[in-house]
C-alpha cells in the first residue's frame, strides 16, 4: 500500500461507518469480538462501503447502479498516490487547477476524477462510452458541485485518446482502469488469472457489471496496446501515459512493445490492498522525467523484507526453530543453517503449499472411508478385498497434481516474528504463498494450543 494512503496505518471501521451510515449496518458481519467486515462479492454491501468510506473520509457523495462496476477506495487511492509523485518534480504533491488529467473510461462513479478533485484541485477530462454510466457520472458530479472542475465526454468505441486530445491543447497525466478480460470464459475465472498461470481468485466479483466494463477483445494488453498507439502519435501532448493492470503477465507483454516502439521513459508499480494485488505501468516522451524513474529504480533495488509477525504460542527461540524446520520439512523444502545460525537459506521446486483446501478435503473423505471399513475384518469372500490389503489409513490420496517450480529465498528468526527475502526463482507469487501457508499453521497451532488450555482450566474447575 502506498505510505501516503489513508488506509495503510488507519484500516476503516465498520461498525463506525455503519453509525453514520445506517444503510450498511445490514450487511456487516461479525466473525468475533473485534472483527467485523463484510461479503466483498455483495455487490450491495460493497456499494454501502465505497458510499460510507466516500463520505465519511473524502465528504464525496455518489450514486451507483448495481449493475456498474463498484470501486474499492483503498486500491483507487493507491493508483491516485502514484500518479501524484509521477507529477511531482520537488517531492510534494502538485495541487490546482494547472494539473489537467484524462481519465480514460471513468465508469458510473466518475471516482478518479471526483478523488483527484477534492484532494488536490486537479482539472478532469472524463471519458465514457456508456449512456447509463454517463448519465450517473455527471450526477455524481453535480451533486459534488465540481462542474467546473470535471468535464464527462462521451466517445464511440474505439475512440481512446485520439480525438478526445485536440489542438494544442496538452495534459499532465492520462489513467486507465481497463477492462481484464479478453472474452467471456476468461471473465468466469477459466482462463489465465493475474499471474497466467492459474485461475482468477474468487475474489474478484464481476457477476453484476456490465460487459464493457471487465471484458474487451484481446483483454487489457489489447487496451493498453491502444493507448501506447495513440501517444505515438500524440506523444508530448500528454506528460505521463498510465493505466493500472489487473494481470502480472500482462506487465511483460506491454513492456516489451513499448521498449520495441523506443518510448525513451517507462517505469512499472505494484499496487497491494489486502490479499489483492494490481499493477501499474507508465511511460513519458519527456527525457525530462528519467530522474523520475531512475530514483524509483534504485529504490526498488533494495531488499524487500517480509515480516510475518508469530502468535503468542511462540514463548521462546528453541521453540520458533523447531516449528519453523518442521514447516519446512513438511513442504519439502531445502534449506540450509545461516552463518549467525538465525537464518535458513530455503530452496523449493514443488509447489507443495498449494491446494491445501483441497489435499483436507480429499483427506477427509478418505478418512471417512476408512472409518466405515469392518473393523474386524477376515478373509471371508463378502468383506475381503486383496486392494486394501496394503493400506495405510493415515495415507492422503494422491488427487492433487503438485507442480514443479523454483524458488529461493531467506526466512529470518526474530524473537516475535519471522522475516523473509526472495533471492530468485519463478515468480515472487510463491514466496507470498509460502508466507500464508505458514500464517495460516502458525494460528492454527495457536488456536489449538488455546482450546487446550481452556479444556484443561474447565477440568481444573470442575474437581
Amino acid at each position: 500500500m502506498h505510505a501516503r494512503n489513508k488506509y495503510k496505518k488507519q484500516k476503516p471501521d465498520f461498525l463506525e461507518l455503519a453509525r453514520h451510515r445506517p444503510s450498511l449496518q445490514p450487511h456487516l458481519i461479525h466473525k468475533g469480538p473485534n472483527y467485523v467486515t463484510i461479503n466483498f462479492q455483495d455487490p450491495s454491501a460493497l456499494r454501502e462501503l465505497t458510499c460510507a468510506l466516500l463520505e465519511q473520509d473524502f465528504d464525496l457523495k455518489i450514486e451507483i447502479p448495481l449493475d456498474r462496476l463498484i470501486p474499492t477506495i483503498p486500491l483507487r487511492l493507491n493508483y491516485v498516490h502514484w500518479i501524484e509523485d509521477l507529477l511531482s518534480d520537488d517531492g510534494s504533491v502538485p495541487s490546482g487547477c494547472g494539473i489537467h488529467g484524462i481519465d480514460i473510461g471513468t465508469g458510473a462513479s466518475c471516482v478518479y476524477p471526483l478523488l483527484c478533485t477534492r484532494l488536490n484541485g486537479w482539472m478532469f477530462t472524463a471519458t465514457e462510452i456508456d449512456p447509463l454510466s454517463i448519465e450517473c457520472a455527471t450526477k455524481n458530479v453535480c451533486i459534488n458541485k465540481f462542474d467546473e472542475n470535471i468535464t464527462i465526454v462521451k466517445v464511440d468505441g474505439d475512440a481512446i485518446l485520439d480525438g478526445v486530445v485536440a489542438g494544442d491543447t496538452t495534459y499532465d497525466f492520462c489513467m486507465c482502469n481497463p477492462p481484464f478480460f479478453q472474452d467471456a470464459v476468461d471473465r468466469e475465472g477459466r482462463a489465465v488469472n493475474r499471474t497466467g498461470l492459474r485461475p482468477s481468485p474468487p475474489g474478484l466479483s464481476t457477476s453484476k457489471m456490465a460487459d464493457h466494463e471487465v471484458v474487451t477483445e484481446g483483454g487489457e494488453v489489447e487496451f493498453v496496446g491502444r493507448i501506447l498507439m495513440d501517444s505515438l502519435k500524440l506523444r508530448q501532448k500528454i506528460r505521463w501515459y498510465t493505466s493500472m493492470l489487473g494481470k502480472k503477465s500482462s506487465i511483460k507483454e506491454l513492456l516489451k512493445q513499448i521498449k520495441h516502439h523506443q518510448v525513451p521513459v517507462v517505469t512499472t508499480t505494484e499496487f497491494v490492498q489486502g490479499r489483492t494485488h494490481r499493477w501499474g505501468i507508465a511511460w513519458s516522451f519527456f527525457e525530462s522525467e528519467k530522474h523520475k524513474v531512475n530514483k524509483s529504480n534504485s529504490g526498488n533495488k533494495k531488499e524487500k523484507v517480509y515480516t510475518m509477525h508469530l502468535p503468542e504460542v511462540f514463548t521462546d527461540h528453541k521453540q520458533i526453530k523447531d516449528w519453523i524446520t518442521k514447516q519446512l520439512r513438511d513442504l519439502q523444502v531445502e534449506w540450509s543453517v545461516g552463518d549467525e545460525q538465525q537464518s535458513y537459506v530455503c530452496k523449493a521446486v514443488k509447489r507443495t503449499w498449494a491446494n491445501q483446501r483441497r489435499k483436507r478435503r480429499l483427506a477427509a473423505e478418505h478418512e471417512r472411508s476408512v472409518s466405515k471399513r469392518p473393523k474386524h475384518c477376515t478373509a471371508q469372500p463378502e468383506c475381503a478385498d486383496s486392494s486394501h490389503e496394503n493400506d495405510d489409513i493415515t495415507a492422503i490420496p494422491q488427487e492433487v497434481s503438485i507442480e514443479s517450480c523454483h524458488l529461493e529465498f531467506v526466512c529470518i528468526l526474530n524473537k516475535s516474528d519471522l522475516q523473509f527475502k526472495w533471492l530468485r526463482g519463478d515468480d515472487k507469487d510463491h514466496l507470498h504463498q509460502i508466507i500464508q501457508y505458514l500464517k495460516n499453521q502458525a494460528h492454527l497451532l495457536n488456536r489449538q494450543t488455546m482450546n487446550q488450555a481452556t479444556h484443561a482450566h474447565s477440568q481444573t474447575t470442575l474437581k
